[in-house]
């Protein structure tokens, strides 16, 4: 099995957003930070998977194992980011406390797959890398990180509208990811500014 180039840099990627959270952070419990990020990744990844059955349903009855080898896309991406955020939703009590840390290592990883992907594989358009590091710089620098999720996809849907949307770790997004994403970010912002208005 030939390990593909992009996979292998995702994988670094991840490790590089768990390690800088590790040295960034000063919370006292890292290792339930990390263990519960690590498994919503292993979440994510199991829907990503099973997301070609669906999508590719006919070369599943054909070739089962095949499946697993087909390279998985947007599609794919799309339907893990929805059931695994489904998910997470019934169990939103245990992640609550650690969205802060998981929103470090996400736009870690990004900075980190930019990188790579511009170093190693000399692949990936400028704009990707803007984004990137702009998305980490804003988390690293607002304490109140939702709202660098707000104001970086907000970025990026502005970057899309005028220019070229921005790839998120070598996967094509549409302008309507970004838009989601900024209108979830807003909500969250204001939900929690309610509840805090109200004493929750």
């Amino acid at each position: 099995m030939i390990l593909q180039p992009l996979l292998v840099i995702r994988v670094i990627a991840l490790l590089i957003g768990l390690a800088v959270f590790w040295i960034l952070s000063s919370q006292k419990e890292k290792k339930k930070t990390v263990e519960s990020y690590a498994s919503t990744l292993t979440t994510w990844l199991l829907f990503f998977i099973g997301a070609k059955g669906l999508t590719q349903w006919e070369l599943l009855l054909d070739y089962p194992l095949s499946v697993l080898a087909y390279p998985s896309g947007t599609v794919e991406f799309y339907i893990a980011c929805i059931a695994t955020i489904l998910w997470g939703w019934q169990k939103r009590h245990v992640h609550k406390p650690y969205l802060q840390a998981y929103i470090l290592m996400l736009a870690s990883s990004f900075v980190g797959f930019a990188l790579l992907e511009k170093l190693v594989l000399d692949q990936g358009h400028l704009v990707d890398v803007i984004f990137a590091f702009g998305f980490f710089f804003l988390v690293v620098l607002h304490k109140q990180r939702l709202w660098s999720v707000f104001f970086a996809f907000s970025g990026a849907l502005l970057t899309g509208m005028l220019y070229r949307i921005p790839d998120v770790m070598g996967y094509r997004m549409d302008l309507g990811f970004y838009l989601v994403v900024t209108l979830v970010s807003l909500t969250l912002v204001l939900l929690k500014k309610g509840g805090m208005n109200h004493g929750d």
